[in-house]
């Protein structure tokens, strides 16, 4: 839902105002990324008697960098224009 959320408000605010709007895109996608990252470390080498490795760990990691790039981009462009 958040990411839902997130897309929607960089689709009508690049337009607008690119540097917030990717600012916020880029924010969400580096915390998101992080948050993913500590779950998979710890999936991985955690307690091995909870085996809680699955693949949303590696694939949200994926989909937090993609909105990371994506808000850099955006705030990239704001910059040129």
């Amino acid at each position: 839902m958040v990411a839902v959320l997130a897309i929607l408000i960089a689709a009508v605010g690049v337009g607008r105002r690119p540097h917030v709007s990717g600012g916020m895109l880029l924010g969400f996608g580096v915390q998101t990324a992080v948050l993913f990252l500590v779950y998979t470390v710890i999936a991985i080498f955690g307690n091995p008697a909870y085996n809680s490795f699955e693949p949303g760990g590696p694939l949200g990691t994926i989909g937090a960098v993609l909105l990371a790039l994506a808000g850099a981009a955006a705030v990239g462009r704001g910059r040129r224009q």
